[in-house]
């Protein structure tokens, strides 16, 4: 079975038209998902800076118990007065 002319110029539009619509298609979730990417790295950024903050505050706090454990034990033994 042959088309005519006219069929196969309909049926080509049809096919290309599909395409469009496949690709415009695919764009838009192509776009979405990257707009969702975006989100979760943003995401991942703030939650990094959030633990990092907490562990240079915990180790901040460490470190001025250490110290003040260091004076109360100079204290103790009575070095405080040498220094």
């Amino acid at each position: 079975m042959q088309l005519r002319g006219s069929d196969k110029e309909a049926g080509i539009r049809q096919i290309r038209q599909t395409i469009k619509e496949r690709t415009r298609h695919l764009n838009e979730e192509a776009k979405i998902q990257e707009a969702a990417d975006q989100q979760l790295h943003q995401s991942l950024l703030e939650e990094l800076a959030s633990q990092q903050a907490s562990a240079a505050k915990k180790e901040d706090t460490n470190e001025k118990e250490s110290v003040q454990s260091a004076d109360t034990r100079l204290m103790r033994t009575g070095w405080c007065s040498i220094l």
